[in-house]
């Protein structure tokens, strides 16, 4: 396992995207946690951030995944693998991932 920082100022379809290009290398997303972590700098630090983990897996890519706000129309034919928040666009959503 490993994780990854996600930017909080990004949209749904750009957080899709960077699990996406994540995954692309062999990984799969596993969860989430709106974290604070500690910055070098002064003006950056106990900033909220998006804290990725994955998992590393051997020669395969998973099925790409669909990223969705909590409440919006869920995707046919594809099962809930997680829900927690994120920060999207800087707010604090509950967000959905199928696949």
């Amino acid at each position: 396992m490993y994780y990854r920082t996600i930017p909080t100022d990004r949209t749904v379809d750009e957080i899709s995207n960077l699990i996406i290009g994540e995954e692309a290398g062999g990984s799969q997303f596993v969860e989430n946690k709106v974290s604070v972590l500690k910055e070098s700098s002064e003006d950056r630090s106990n900033t909220l951030k998006n804290l990725a983990k994955f998992l590393e897996l051997d020669d395969s890519i998973p099925a790409r995944p669909v990223v969705i706000l909590a409440g919006a129309d869920k995707p046919q034919g594809k099962s809930l693998v997680w829900n927690g928040v994120m920060l999207v666009q800087g707010v604090m959503k509950v967000v959905e991932i199928y696949r």
